[in-house]
């Protein structure tokens, strides 16, 4: 009779399972990886709040928001800063919140971008965040501070 060569049956279950070994930790990377590009939009966004905040100050060393901006605020609102509400991009992230310098600290002179929750594309005006998932930029110093996936 004729030999063949060929795979016994615990050779495949072996490469089985060190293919999957090797495929559950490539694919737990890779969303880490996402959800930390998607903080960069967050970043990018908090550095545009920043320089509209500290050229409203260039300009008028008194100047102070005379209230806080939410996804909910209007764009005349924001305009104070030099741009529009960020918050009505519905394929954004993340919702936006720039604080006064009233209040408690943290929250005083701070802007914060909150990671939206849901189903995406979210709706514009999203306001359901995680708030243990956040991006914070200080408006008087320009520190950043992220939660830990950011």
């Amino acid at each position: 009779m004729l030999k063949t060569k060929s795979f016994t049956l615990i050779e495949m279950v072996i490469v089985l399972v060190i293919v999957g070994i090797l495929s559950t930790l490539g694919i737990s990377r890779y969303f880490v990886s996402v959800e930390r590009s998607r903080g960069a939009e967050a970043k990018a966004m908090l550095s545009v709040i920043y320089r509209g905040f500290q050229t409203g100050r260039a300009e008028d060393p008194a100047f102070n928001l005379t209230a806080d901006l939410t996804p909910l605020s209007t764009n005349a609102a924001w305009n104070i800063i030099m741009m529009d509400n960020p918050n009505v991009a519905t394929r954004a992230w993340f919702s936006y919140y720039v604080y006064d310098n009233v209040g408690v600290a943290p929250l005083r002179n701070a802007a914060y971008a909150y990671r939206r929750t849901g189903a995406f594309p979210y709706t514009a005006f999203t306001t359901t965040v995680n708030l243990n998932r956040f991006v914070r930029v200080d408006l008087l110093t320009s520190a950043i501070t992220t939660s830990g996936q950011y």
